[in-house]
């Protein structure tokens, strides 16, 4: 059975056996699920088919929530809930609107805690799973993405998984930003500006004006090599044009540009070893 992400809204809090007690900052409180934070549209909606099987109403710590059978025998919650919008033993589609996110029962702000496990729930915990194993979330996408063009080799999948948790810890770690494995909006801005730092496209080049043009004389081998490094060096925004290449691969690049770009090249190589290779 496939799930749906239930709501729009980054995660804010990982399923962790071994989470600071958000609310008091004081001693373990293990989190069996994970938090969505508030979005422009905070509805919940069904991850799954099934049947309502338990609504509740101002409980101590989940607030209001819904408790949704599947047909696999599943069951996912969804605590913290302002609003209800369906009743004991409905059937619901999947995507099918069920609620809207709040902050009831013990909560630090509107957000959706939502919970899966194989069995009853909670059923003592013993069924419990990290939901972020199994709901595709295009949010983590994009932060998987945006790691990737920092150098980091991750699968592409909407799944926050370790690997993707420890990449961010990583990131977190190198930038002096808070560790915790989730994408807040402070890595989310550092990751937006760092890319856009790193990818803005360079100034035309101007070559001095007043030397002698000579044509740069390799063969073809040579100057296939050389067009491939400024090919490489375009694609990492070293240089602007595909110019560059073109006149390598047909002979008619002079020396004096031959030297500008291969000075460029060298700059960024020392700037940043990753950037060229070869």
């Amino acid at each position: 059975m496939q799930f749906v992400k239930p709501c729009e809204g980054y995660i804010t809090s990982l399923y962790s056996s071994a989470r600071l007690d958000p609310v008091t900052n004081k001693g373990v409180r293990p989190h069996w699920g994970i938090d969505y934070g508030s979005a422009t549209n905070n509805e919940i909606w069904a991850a799954a088919s099934g049947y309502v099987r338990y609504i509740g109403w101002g409980h101590a710590t989940a607030g209001n929530y819904i408790v949704i059978r599947h047909t696999n025998g599943w069951e996912t919650a969804y605590l913290h809930l302002q609003t209800i919008a369906v009743s004991t033993k409905q059937y619901v589609s999947q995507s099918q609107y069920i609620g809207m996110k709040g902050s009831t029962g013990n909560s630090t702000g509107v957000h959706l805690h939502f919970e899966m496990s194989k069995g009853t729930w909670p059923g003592g915990y013993a069924n419990h799973v990290n939901p972020a194993l199994y709901i595709i979330d295009s949010t983590v996408k994009v932060v998987q993405e945006q790691l990737n063009r920092l150098g980091y080799q991750l699968v592409v999948d909407g799944l926050q998984g370790d690997r993707t948790t420890k990449a961010v810890m990583d990131y977190q770690k190198s930038r002096s930003l808070p560790v915790n494995g989730v994408a807040d909006h402070l890595t989310r801005s550092k990751l937006t500006k760092e890319i856009a730092e790193r990818e803005k496209p360079s100034p035309p080049i101007v070559l001095p004006i007043g030397k002698e043009e000579i044509m740069l004389e390799l063969n073809q081998r040579q100057r296939e090599e050389l067009a491939n490094v400024y090919q490489y060096a375009r694609e990492l925004g070293v240089f602007s044009s595909d110019e560059h290449e073109k006149e390598m691969r047909e002979g008619k690049m002079t020396v004096s540009k031959a030297i500008y770009l291969n000075g460029l090249i060298a700059g960024a190589a020392l700037a940043d070893g990753k950037r060229i290779g070869g």
